[in-house]
């Protein structure tokens, strides 16, 4: 099956991140990439519906300049409000801090998904 694909610019892996499972229950896959090289690879290669950048991956000013060169891709984007409870080592997923960014990203993806 075809899911839609969403980009998330972390250090984490994809089943490392709280998003991955409700975007899969809204019908879309979590794809990852651990730099803005391979992200950019990624959007050249892939058909990415929209793209979440990781509040624990980078700095605040790293989010920023990530965040105004992927506004040029005129994608759905989301710099997420971080998790807490992840624990890399044991391979726990954490909770998300708050799951409005991650539900509204969602609610523009699947508009243009029906549009498509």
């Amino acid at each position: 099956m075809h899911y839609p694909k969403v980009l998330a610019i972390t250090k984490r892996t994809a089943d490392l991140c709280v998003t991955q499972a409700t975007l899969y229950a809204a019908g879309f896959e979590l794809v990852t990439a651990t730099n803005l090289m391979a992200a950019r690879v990624l959007l050249r290669s892939l058909p990415i519906h929209g793209v979440i950048v990781c509040m624990h991956s980078w700095s605040e000013s790293e989010r920023d300049s990530i965040f105004g060169e992927l506004k040029a891709l005129e994608l759905p984007i989301m710099k997420c409000p971080g998790c807490t409870g992840c624990d890399e080592l044991r391979h726990k997923v954490g909770t998300l801090d708050n799951m409005l960014p991650l539900t509204t990203l969602i609610s523009k993806l699947s508009r243009t998904e029906l549009h498509d």
